[in-house]
């Protein structure tokens, strides 16, 4: 028995996140489907398995619905096993499952609506469906009774989609599967999905495949594995196969080193692997700069939106004044600046950490008037917390810059 397993395609993912950037994300999910059944006829594979989580949700658009299935439809020899997962439960009558067209599939598409065993060649593929988003029961469980059924001279395939129950690596409630589940149930292979990263257990007769598209910043090496049972009892031999159109990149920048922003930006993402046009793309600001250089940060890791599929900008940094800016703001803007040094006083009382300003000229604030503030007010001392103190002071110092923008074009 040869066939190709993967799962969590999650068709019609929304990836809001990145605006009108999206469209080429949520397409790259079809082709993935296209690409996986290309693939197996090229390694003349029995069978496809997806181990739950096809779609995104139940409420997909009947349109996608019916582009997926024509995806399917042009490849009518290879035969398609699929599972309903956690994402795309078989919940009643609503459920995508129960909808056109995949409600009377082609022959060569079975939905595994129930623990219906599927026989293909000398397999016999043992399916345990999700019925409902979260559950504390072991999805793997009923393949116990379901492979005692099953001649001996057959291979056993597990069909199933849940969390590894690794401790503190799961939730209680996320359809946790022992680890032990393939030999539990006497199983020549158990075909898993839900986790978006490879994952192989139980002396590699568990395995999750990862998702062929990736979807988040940090994720494993994922794709979709081709395996080989010789026959009954033997061990799987399984290959990974990359299938992934979008490269996802975290990339840090310090915006507190020495040095051109446009240099630093580009030495960055210099060793990117993939072409630039299927790159997502993350730059993780941080360090502490004044607001001027931060703002030169951030515009130089948006301009690479013009060479890379999708870029999107975190901010992690601290803003810290420079002297000269500092001293200019005292002059110009005593009002703001004597709030901003209140600000960073309150965050000594209240932390231990200095003042990054000298507030020459101005009035310190004590500590019984700050007491007094937290009085009229009506919050307990204890509450200004150093991220509180820090997000009032990066508003002000935002409110500041904003000012001195504004003046120096008008």
């Amino acid at each position: 028995m040869r066939f190709i397993h993967t799962a969590d395609l999650q068709i019609g993912a929304r990836f809001s996140q990145f605006g009108d950037k999206a469209s080429a994300l949520r397409a790259a999910r079809v082709n993935a489907l296209a690409r996986i059944l290309d693939c197996a006829e090229s390694e003349s594979a029995d069978a496809v398995l997806i181990a739950g989580d096809m779609f995104e949700d139940n409420q997909v658009a009947d349109a996608l619905v019916r582009e997926v299935m024509g995806v399917l439809n042009a490849h009518p020899n290879v035969p398609v096993v699929i599972l309903p997962g956690n994402h795309d439960p078989m919940s009643g009558p609503g459920c995508v499952w129960m909808r056109p067209p995949f409600d009377n599939p082609p022959d060569h598409v079975i939905v595994c609506t129930s623990t219906s065993p599927v026989e293909i060649g000398d397999a016999v593929i043992l399916p345990s469906p999700i019925t409902q988003k979260r559950s504390t029961r072991d999805p793997a469980l009923p393949l116990v009774e379901l492979a005692g059924a099953v001649p001996a001279e057959k291979i056993k395939i597990g069909l199933t989609h849940g969390s590894l129950a690794i401790e503190s690596k799961h939730q209680p409630d996320d359809h946790p599967i022992a680890l032990n589940a393939a030999t539990r149930a006497g199983l020549d292979y158990l075909a898993v999905g839900h986790w978006h990263s490879f994952m192989e257990m139980d002396e590699g007769r568990l395995v999750m495949p990862g998702t062929p598209e990736p979807d988040q910043f940090g994720q494993a090496a994922a794709g979709i594995v081709i395996v080989d049972i010789d026959s009954p009892g033997a061990s799987p031999a399984v290959k990974q196969i990359p299938s992934a159109t979008f490269a996802w990149h975290e990339c840090p920048v310090d915006v507190a080193a020495d040095g051109d922003v446009q240099t630093l930006v580009a030495s960055a993402v210099a060793d990117l692997e993939g072409a630039p046009e299927n790159v997502v793309l993350r730059i993780r600001l941080h360090g502490a700069t004044d607001p001027t250089r931060r703002r030169a940060f951030e515009l130089a890791a948006a301009a690479l939106s013009a060479t890379v599929a999708v870029v999107q900008v975190q901010d992690e940094t601290v803003i810290r004044l420079s002297d000269a800016m500092w001293q200019a703001w005292q002059q110009e803007h005593p009002l703001l600046a004597q709030v901003v040094a209140d600000v960073e006083q309150a965050r000594l009382f209240a932390t231990g950490t200095a003042p990054d300003v000298a507030a020459e000229d101005l009035a310190v604030l004590t500590l019984p008037e700050l007491r007094g503030i937290c009085s009229d007010i009506g919050i307990a001392e204890s509450d200004l917390s150093a991220d509180v103190l820090e997000t009032a002071r990066e508003l002000l110092i935002g409110e500041m810059s904003a000012v001195a923008a504004e003046e120096s074009t008008s």
